[in-house]
């Protein structure tokens, strides 16, 4: 549900507002919007590179987990996820693959559609 959310909200941004790469890329706001999901303490979500030339540096594979996913990724996955523990509660991580779906993307990024670009990375607390 999460992943459908943000990717659609991001494709119907990049679709309705930006035009060029002079405009504001629509990841930019999805940011802004994990960082409320995280501040409200409901998830973590973060995007990350899967190219080897991120468009900025903070979306580098971190973690284990975030370099394990690329990899995944990187193999023909769509999906990759494991269940882990934080302060001693079980979290679910997951990840999901971002690739190049409009003419805007490639424009930016200079992919082709289809084009793997990186992943979006959840964690989500187990109750």
């Amino acid at each position: 549900m999460l992943d459908e959310l943000y990717k659609n909200a991001v494709v119907s941004i990049t679709n309705n507002y930006v035009e060029g790469q002079a405009s504001v890329p629509a990841i930019m706001i999805a940011k802004d919007v994990f960082a409320a999901m995280k501040k409200k303490g409901y998830h973590d979500a973060r995007l990350i590179d899967a190219t080897g030339k991120p468009k900025n540096k903070a979306n580098v594979a971190k973690t284990d987990f975030e370099k394990k996913a690329v990899a995944e990724m990187q193999a023909g996955k769509a999906y990759y996820e494991e269940i882990a523990e934080v302060d001693g509660r079980p979290v679910l991580r997951a990840a999901t693959v971002v690739p190049v779906v409009l003419k805007q993307c490639a424009v930016c990024h200079g992919k082709k559609e289809g084009t793997l670009l990186g992943a979006i990375v959840y964690e989500l607390p187990i109750k």
